[in-house]
C-alpha cells in the first residue's frame, strides 16, 4: 500500500536526487543513510535508515509524488 510522504532531497544534477529528510504523520525524520536506491520503469526508489526505522521511498514520475511503501521500526 502507498501512502502519501513529503520528500526533500539533495539533486545536484537530476531530480530526485538523495533523499535528506522527509516528514510523515506530522513527524520529521532525517535520512541517515541511503542503504539502497534503484529505477523501475514509472519510478524512483530508496531505502532509507533514520533514527527511527527503516524507510522504503517511491517517487512516481508521472504524478511527480513521493509515497511511502514501506516502514520498518527499529526496536
Amino acid at each position: 500500500m502507498y501512502r502519501p510522504i513529503i520528500v526533500h532531497c539533495r539533486a545536484e544534477y537530476a531530480y530526485p536526487g538523495r533523499p535528506l529528510r522527509l516528514i510523515w504523520e506530522e513527524r520529521e525524520y532525517h535520512v541517515e543513510q541511503v542503504l539502497r536506491a534503484w529505477r523501475e520503469p514509472d519510478a524512483h526508489c530508496f531505502l532509507v535508515a533514520t533514527n527511527e526505522g527503516i524507510f522504503e521511498l517511491t517517487y512516481l514520475l508521472a504524478s511527480d509524488d513521493w509515497m511511502l511503501r514501506q516502514f520498518t521500526p527499529t526496536f
